[in-house]
């Protein structure tokens, strides 16, 4: 590794690791945003043990195959954003800050929440809902 790379790392290494759920919303710009597999959906291929197959055969179709996820990492003075863009026309997150009670015992609909209360101090998102920056602030006490 490279002293450059290895001196960034360690800048910031306190506010990555509190970026715990960094692959659950991977997969949320994945699954949800170039893929458009919807919630009920993929409760139901979870439920029919068909999720994987589905992702696998969307990735090979032409509508889905090219969209890509963009994930950039920019350290400002006062936090580090977390940028995460899909290729997919957007979803619907303000109803998945927090977790709902009335979806609780639901095998899916947690992760936006999950990263929002474990990693970022704030989310925020585009219009569309393809893009999500999340904040986490440089002052934030990290778990050790």
């Amino acid at each position: 590794m490279s002293i450059c790379r290895s001196m960034w790392i360690s800048a910031y290494w306190a506010e990555m690791r509190r970026l715990k759920v960094m692959p659950e919303m991977d997969g949320i710009a994945v699954e949800h945003g170039n893929l458009e597999i919807r919630y009920e959906g993929k409760a139901q291929l979870i439920h029919d043990g068909r999720l994987q197959d589905e992702i696998e055969c969307r990735l090979t179709l032409s509508e889905y195959k090219d969209r890509h996820v963009d994930v950039g990492l920019k350290r400002r003075e006062d936090r580090l954003c977390v940028v995460i863009m899909d290729g997919g026309r957007g979803v619907e997150w303000k109803n998945h800050l927090k977790i709902d009670p009335a979806r609780a015992s639901d095998s899916i609909g947690r992760g936006i929440a999950q990263a929002t209360i474990v990693s970022f101090d704030k989310v925020v998102s585009n219009a569309v809902g393809n893009q999500v920056v999340g904040f986490v602030s440089a002052q934030t006490e990290v778990d050790r």
